[in-house]
C-alpha cells in the first residue's frame, strides 16, 4: 500500500480521479498565497478504501511525484540492478533529496531491504 504526501501530489491525484475540477484552483497556487488553492475533500479516503490506496500508489509510480517533476518513476528503474546508485536513483524519484543529508530519507534501510529481498525474489546469492 502506498500513500501520497504533499498537497501538490494530492491535488494531481484528485484531478486524475475526477474528484477535483482542475479549473477550481489556480496553477502554481503554492507560489502565491493570493492564488486559489485546491480544496481536497476527505483526503483520508486514500487510506480507508483499499482500491484508492492501491490506485494512488500505481498513479504515483506512473505519473511521478511532484519532487520528480511528475516524471514517471519507471524512468529511474534499471532492471535487475540493486546497486547503491540504482536504489538511490529510485528513492530520489520517489522522495526527493533531504537538503541536510543530500540523500533520500531512509536510504540505508531501503538499500538493506532491497538487497535482502533481491536475494529471494531475483534468485541471487
Amino acid at each position: 500500500m502506498k500513500q501520497l504526501t504533499g498537497q501538490v501530489n494530492y491535488t494531481s491525484y484528485w484531478v486524475y480521479r475526477g474528484w477535483l475540477d482542475a479549473t477550481s484552483f489556480d496553477k502554481k497556487w503554492w507560489e502565491d498565497k493570493t492564488r486559489r488553492q485546491p480544496i481536497i475533500a476527505a483526503p483520508q479516503q486514500i487510506g480507508i478504501v483499499p482500491f484508492n490506496c492501491i490506485d494512488a500508489g500505481g498513479w504515483y509510480w506512473t505519473a511521478g511525484a511532484a519532487s520528480n517533476k511528475f516524471i514517471t518513476i519507471n524512468s529511474s528503474i534499471q532492471e535487475l540492478n540493486v546497486s547503491y546508485q540504482a536504489i538511490f536513483s529510485v528513492s530520489r524519484a520517489i522522495n526527493g533529496i533531504n537538503r541536510k543529508t543530500g540523500k533520500p530519507n531512509g536510504l540505508e534501510d531501503r538499500i538493506n531491504h532491497t538487497q535482502r529481498i533481491s536475494k529471494i525474489i531475483m534468485d541471487v546469492k
